[in-house]
C-alpha cells in the first residue's frame, strides 16, 4: 500500500504527501508537500520534499506526462530520493549546495544534470506556462512558480507561515519584504506552500511585510538550535488559523544594513 496521497488543488494541479502526516487539508502542524502541475505535453513536479521511496511511480498513476523536477531550493528536506531523478531545474545560486547533508541521501552529484532557472524565466508545459520568481532569503536560491492559467502561486518556503530566514546568506530583510511587495499579486489566486496544505490568500503577502516590519523587531523570543546562530523568534496567532506567522531571523541579520548582510 502506498505511503503517498494526493489532491486535486485545481485543473491539473495536484498537492502530494505522506499519509504519515494524516490526510487533512485544513491548516496545523507543518506538513511536507511536492506538487504536480500537468500540461498538455509535460508534467513538472515542483520539490522533493515527500520522504517516501517511489514518488516517481506514484506519479505515473496521476499522469504519464513525461515528467521534469524543478526544486525551490536545495535544503535537504526538499531533495528526498533525488537519486530517483537524473536531472533537476533550480536557481544557480543554490546550484553548489550541498545536497547530502542527511543520511538517507546519498547522492553522487556528477550523475545528477542540473539545469538554471532564473529571475522571469517561464516554463512552457504546453497549454500551461510558469513563471519564475527569484527571492532570495531562505537561501540566496529561493524561487517560486506561478501557473499563469489558474492564478496559483507554489512558493516553497518563501510565502509561507513558517519562515526561516538567512541561515545560509541573505539579503538585508527589507530587500526580501521590497521583492515580496513586487509579487503581481493582481495574478495570485492562491497560494501552496512546502509544509502547509491549506491554500494561503494572495493577502497573507502583505501580512507577512507588516509582521516583519513592525512586530519581529520587537519581540524578545529566541530560537536556539545547534549548529544555528542566534534567532529573533515572532510566532503571531494560532497554528490552526490562517493568519498564523512564524519566523526566525539571525540577530546579526536585524542588526545590519545593506551590503553588510550579505553573504561573503
Amino acid at each position: 500500500m502506498s505511503s503517498f496521497f494526493h489532491v486535486s488543488i485545481g485543473d491539473g494541479l495536484y498537492l502530494i504527501s505522506s499519509v504519515a502526516s494524516g490526510t487533512s487539508m485544513e491548516f496545523g502542524p507543518p506538513t511536507a508537500n511536492s506538487y504536480l502541475i500537468v500540461g498538455r505535453e509535460k508534467a513538472l513536479l515542483f520539490d522533493l520534499a515527500v520522504n517516501e521511496p517511489g514518488i516517481r511511480d506514484y506519479i505515473k498513476t496521476i499522469t504519464d506526462r513525461p515528467l521534469m523536477v524543478v526544486l525551490s531550493h536545495g535544503h535537504p528536506d526538499h531533495i528526498y530520493h533525488l537519486r530517483d531523478f537524473s536531472q533537476v531545474w533550480m536557481h544557480e545560486a543554490d546550484e553548489n549546495f550541498p545536497l547530502c547533508l542527511n543520511p538517507g541521501l546519498k547522492l553522487l552529484k556528477r550523475k545528477l544534470t542540473i539545469h538554471q532557472l532564473r529571475q522571469g524565466d517561464t516554463i512552457d508545459l504546453a497549454g500551461r506556462v510558469l513563471t519564475v520568481f527569484h527571492i532570495p532569503g531562505h537561501t540566496m536560491g529561493s524561487i517560486l512558480l506561478l501557473d499563469e492559467q489558474t492564478g496559483t502561486l507554489f512558493s516553497g518556503d518563501t510565502v509561507a507561515r513558517r519562515v526561516l530566514y538567512g541561515i545560509t546568506g541573505c539579503p538585508p530583510l527589507s530587500e526580501f519584504e521590497e521583492m515580496l511587495l513586487h509579487l503581481p499579486t493582481d495574478r495570485i489566486h492562491k497560494i501552496y506552500s512546502a509544509h502547509d496544505r491549506g491554500a494561503i490568500e494572495p493577502e497573507y503577502i502583505g501580512h507577512m511585510i507588516r509582521l516583519m516590519r513592525e512586530e519581529l523587531p520587537k519581540t524578545e523570543k529566541y530560537w536556539h538550535f545547534p549548529g544555528f546562530p542566534k534567532m529573533r523568534n515572532l510566532v503571531y496567532g494560532e497554528e490552526s488559523t490562517p493568519d498564523f506567522f512564524d519566523i526566525a531571523v539571525p540577530e546579526a541579520v536585524l542588526d545590519c544594513e545593506g551590503e553588510s548582510c550579505r553573504p561573503k
